[in-house]
């Protein structure tokens, strides 16, 4: 069978242009690759700050509701001190007998 120079030529550059393109979607691929390895590298340190400032909120909230459990027994123990301290109120209907 005879090819002219030319189907040759067309036949490489065909081949040519596949393996180029070929190629660079396999370059493509493994560069998006590498960088979504990166960014779950990244993503998995700010998670862990996260976790650590989470702890730290935790820790603040649980001091917080002791600080104000306090509180409030101490103000219902001076609620308690001024009502002794007043007395009974005085009654709306006095009898004049």
């Amino acid at each position: 069978m005879y090819m002219s120079a030319e189907v040759i030529t067309t036949l490489g550059s065909m081949l040519g242009m596949l393996m180029t393109v070929v190629g660079g979607f396999a370059w493509m691929i493994q560069r998006t690759d590498r960088l979504r390895d990166d960014m779950h590298a990244q993503f998995a340190k700010v998670d862990a700050q996260f976790a650590k400032t989470h702890e730290r909120i935790d820790r603040v909230r649980s001091e917080i509701q002791a600080e104000l459990a306090e509180v409030k027994a101490e103000v219902t123990a001076v609620k308690i001190a001024v009502a002794r301290l007043e007395g009974p109120h005085p009654r709306l209907i006095v009898d004049s007998r």
